[in-house]
């Protein structure tokens, strides 16, 4: 298993839960380089009870997303961003 620390999780949260929409190419960007590993973020929060959403980009790459719902239920859980 990869390092979590490649998966840049905090960030990950924290745009999911301000209603972002997340790729790889886009948490490579803003990670200048480091989180290689966001599929494995989003199964760590899957198994932890996120709805996490999943669609094709038009280059057939996944785009995550929360919808507001669960955003809305996260946050009246205490998940902090």
């Amino acid at each position: 298993m990869t390092a979590p620390d490649t998966w840049a999780l905090p960030e990950v949260k924290r745009r999911l839960l301000a209603g972002q929409r997340l790729t790889q190419a886009d948490m490579l960007a803003v990670t200048d380089g480091c989180a290689w590993r966001l599929a494995a973020a989003i199964h760590h929060l899957r198994k932890r009870g996120w709805d996490i959403r999943t669609t094709e980009n038009a280059g057939g790459c996944a785009v995550y997303w929360l919808p507001h719902a669960e955003i809305q239920r996260l946050r009246a859980e205490g998940v902090a961003a």
